[in-house]
């Protein structure tokens, strides 16, 4: 099994669902060194700027700073979910190659999309980057989506009604 499908089962096992639910499991990825590595090592294969987020994206730069200094970032701050002006709070295009033009956005869960689309927007109208890709830890989205790569996706283990298959 999995890091992240043990992570999944044992929130799911404490809490069924619910906020509670996914504000442990939020807190276990970004503090989970192995998950980070794994987000980062799919990540490597686009050879891309990362596009980040929040506190997850905050946690992934302190992680990239200790161990992948050669890795480039843009770190947005704001959340669309919470109507929040998202703005750039740090980054980093050292090793960037101006050739490719591309980014892959990075985040622990994936839900709808918004958060992907908006810091899309915003990177892409700031930096002139393409960010056609996204990878995360965990995708609770109910449709899967061609542009996104996860760890763990949801209903590929559960029905919709949360019964496991």
């Amino acid at each position: 099994m999995s890091k992240m499908a043990k992570i999944v089962k044992e929130c799911i096992d404490k809490y069924v669902g619910g906020n509670k639910y996914f504000d442990e499991m939020d807190d276990r990825i970004k503090y989970d060194e192995e998950i980070l590595e794994e987000l980062v090592e799919d990540m490597y294969c686009f050879g891309r700027v990362l596009i980040l987020s929040g506190q997850f994206g905050r946690q992934m730069v302190s992680y990239l700073k200790e161990k992948h200094r050669y890795i480039d970032y843009i770190l947005l701050v704001g959340s669309p979910r919470k109507m929040e002006k998202v703005t750039i709070k740090d980054i980093r295009l050292e090793n960037f190659n101006v050739k490719l033009r591309e980014a892959v956005f990075v985040d622990d869960t994936f839900f709808s999309g918004r958060t992907f689309f908006y810091c899309k927007g915003v990177v892409e109208a700031t930096f002139g980057l393409q960010v056609n890709h996204a990878i995360v830890a965990y995708d609770g989205g109910k449709h899967e989506q061609s542009y996104l790569e996860s760890l763990y996706r949801y209903y590929d283990y559960y029905d919709i009604n949360g019964k496991p298959y």
